[in-house]
């Protein structure tokens, strides 16, 4: 039997950053990297500054693209990590996980979709993300 859902439903969740928030860490880096990586690029080759003739920038571009690599790896072998300890936990703070977890907002411990449930839309989602943060805002939790 699948729960009627109501905002007010919460989950107890595991310590530390879901894996919702390292996905978004994970990707937010990658699209920093990337975007700051060309910036860079772009400016010396437009500026004329040639590797051989600076090392220091060229160092700097180097330093960047590992230190930007090591960083996505970490945050996506985390994510990877933190995916089946939620399903062990009986809940996921990704969406696109199984229908038989509870997925749950990762700020609030609030429940988007009971197990069970049929998946929802990102309207239906968003909405009800919505009212589960003013429910915790609100201080009503079963």
């Amino acid at each position: 039997m699948v729960n009627q859902w109501n905002p007010q439903m919460e989950r107890e969740r595991l310590s530390g950053p879901s894996a919702s928030t390292l996905g978004a860490w994970g990707f937010g880096t990658a699209l920093g990297v990337i975007i700051i990586g060309a910036a860079l690029l772009v400016a010396m080759s437009v500026s004329g500054l040639g590797y051989l003739e600076h090392p220091a920038l060229t160092l700097l571009m180097i330093l960047w693209v590992l230190d930007g690599v090591g960083a996505i790896s970490f945050l996506w072998m985390t994510f990877y990590w933190a995916l089946p300890r939620e399903r062990r936990a009986g809940y996921s703070t990704s969406p696109r996980e199984g229908a038989d977890l509870d997925y749950v907002d990762s700020k609030t411990g609030g429940v988007i979709r009971c197990a069970g449930e049929e998946r929802i839309d990102s309207h239906e989602e968003v909405r009800r993300i919505r009212l589960i943060r003013e429910a915790h805002a609100m201080g009503t939790k079963e």
